[in-house]
């Protein structure tokens, strides 16, 4: 059985408290614990780690980056993301990014333990979790099949919509241009077939995306 020595990034939406237990009684030799992505990133450049820990409240470039330099630095690092959001709609980018297995969080992390003892018995493939992408050109049988069509960025603009930010903010929010998000925005209606924001808004509601 595989010894686990972890690094942790900490949110502060989830039951810390809990997840400490379990790491404590899946026996995972934490390394650090902490809120900063610089200080999980350099402690796991030391290669002392064979485990990541993230906890992504929100799906966007900071997220992804981390996972992104994680995974350049040790190939054979795992990853696993705990997030708050579907992940129907959002495991796949993560996997796309470098990260091993993403895991859901709503009202627990009990999950968590599962996947432990998963990475600990030798699994390195968590193909059961990940979600579908279509391309474009094929036909959508759902929803789901259409957002999937959207990239990060795309999907990360779509989100601020439908929270009712509007360019600048999201432009503000995601630190580029107020063009960028225009042209962002553009595609999203384009591709899903929206003709206003509040059909916009009602395909995130739907979705569990605002």
């Amino acid at each position: 059985m595989e010894t686990i020595s972890a690094v942790v990034l900490s949110g502060r939406w989830c039951m810390g408290g809990e997840m400490v237990d379990i790491l404590e009684a899946e026996s995972v030799n934490v390394l650090i614990n902490t809120e900063c992505a610089a200080q999980v990133i350099e402690v796991a450049r030391a290669g002392l780690a064979n485990t990541a820990i993230l906890e992504l409240a929100a799906f966007n470039i900071e997220g992804l980056e981390l996972i992104r330099q994680l995974r350049a630095g040790n190939r054979d690092l795992k990853i696993i993301v705990l997030t708050q959001q579907d992940a129907k709609h959002f495991s796949a980018r993560y996997s796309r990014a470098g990260a091993t297995v993403s895991l859901r969080v709503s009202r627990d992390v009990r999950g968590l333990a599962f996947i432990l003892r998963a990475i600990r018995s030798g699994y390195v493939y968590f193909d059961f979790i990940n979600a579908p992408i279509k391309t474009r050109e094929r036909s959508f049988a759902n929803e789901t099949d259409l957002i999937a069509t959207l990239t990060d960025r795309e999907l990360m603009v779509f989100q601020g919509l439908a929270r009712g930010l509007n360019n600048r903010q999201i432009a503000e929010h995601m630190n580029v241009g107020r063009r960028h998000i225009s042209v962002h925005k553009t595609n999203i209606f384009e591709k899903m077939l929206l003709q206003s924001i509040s059909q916009l808004q009602a395909l995130a509601a739907r979705n569990k995306l605002g």
